[in-house]
């Protein structure tokens, strides 16, 4: 961590300084955020079949896979792709498919 000695500069280099690491630190909620999504799709493509196991290895809730889920769905459903799900006993059971390798159109 580097430590900025504000004492030696104007207002105009302190304001331009906050900002722009306002602007890093929000590319770097946005690269996690991006992450996890695509560690999930990974799992997925890996053969984990339910929002438990996948909760489970990245030690995230239940709630917040289901929620990563949500924003999946929409950004695959532009490639006809979807993630679908079905809650059988305990467990959420989950799966990626492409429909027209089903032989089915949207």
């Amino acid at each position: 961590m580097t430590t900025i000695n504000y004492s030696n500069m104007t207002k105009e280099e302190i304001i331009a300084h906050l900002t722009n690491v306002e602007k890093q630190n929000e590319q770097l909620r946005q690269d996690k955020g991006d992450g996890r999504k695509m560690s999930i799709i990974r799992l997925i493509d890996k053969g984990y079949n339910t929002i438990e196991e996948i909760a489970d290895e990245l030690d995230i809730t239940n709630r917040n896979v289901s929620s990563y889920l949500t924003g999946i769905r929409k950004e695959l459903k532009s490639n006809n792709e979807w993630i679908i799900s079905s809650k059988i006993g305990s467990k959420t059971w989950i799966a990626k498919v492409k429909l027209d390798e089903l032989g089915w159109s949207v």
